[in-house]
């Protein structure tokens, strides 16, 4: 399916519409869970998405001819692209902060927009972690990705993919695991309440 996906790429650069429709039906959801879990918006999470299939048709043949296996291909053109939104996102974010202070514009922002279909307390787990735990968490569970295609995906080495889904798995975890109510401050108050 692989190299099937890169001729559909090359089939949609050339104005196939069918092809495009197919490509898009394959990949579009895993790449607008991925997107959102580093924009935290579906909204424009499915912009990212939509732009980077856009940049295909402008990018040379030749380029999507050495695509090897697409699916990590497209992840990694998702996380520049949502990098990219959320730089604009940032200047614009400052400007309006300015614009705010000269009493000129009054600031708005929702909240971010957790996974579609997750369980509420995964999606409040999952959100509450860093963009790069979240990143390793939706690309190996939701995109479907093994340690190689994140690793491309990331541009990271392996191992540094395969730490940073343990690491991930481990906030996760503890950001899921319920708090006793009445712990005590740290362990050695633990130690001196048991002796």
């Amino acid at each position: 399916m692989e190299s099937d996906d890169t001729h559909l790429l090359l089939r949609m650069h050339d104005g196939d519409g069918a092809a495009a429709d197919l490509i898009w039906r394959r990949h579009a959801p895993s790449l607008r869970a991925y997107a959102r879990s580093i924009v935290r918006e579906e909204s424009a999470a499915e912009d990212v998405v939509q732009r980077v299939f856009c940049r295909v048709l402008e990018l040379p043949k030749a380029r999507l001819r050495a695509i090897d296996v697409a699916r990590p291909w497209l992840a990694a053109a998702v996380r520049n692209e949502a990098i990219r939104h959320l730089r604009g996102e940032g200047r614009e974010r400052r400007r309006r902060n300015n614009a705010a202070a000269a009493g000129a514009l009054k600031r708005s922002a929702g909240p971010g927009i957790a996974p579609a279909g997750a369980h509420e307390s995964v999606e409040a787990a999952l959100d509450s972690l860093p963009r790069r735990s979240r990143e390793a968490i939706v690309l190996r569970h939701i995109a479907g990705l093994n340690f190689d295609q994140m690793a491309a995906a990331l541009g990271l080495p392996r191992s540094t993919v395969a730490s940073r889904y343990s690491a991930a798995l481990a906030l996760l975890k503890a950001a899921m695991t319920p708090r006793p109510l009445h712990a005590p401050r740290n362990v050695s108050e633990e130690v001196r309440h048991a002796c």
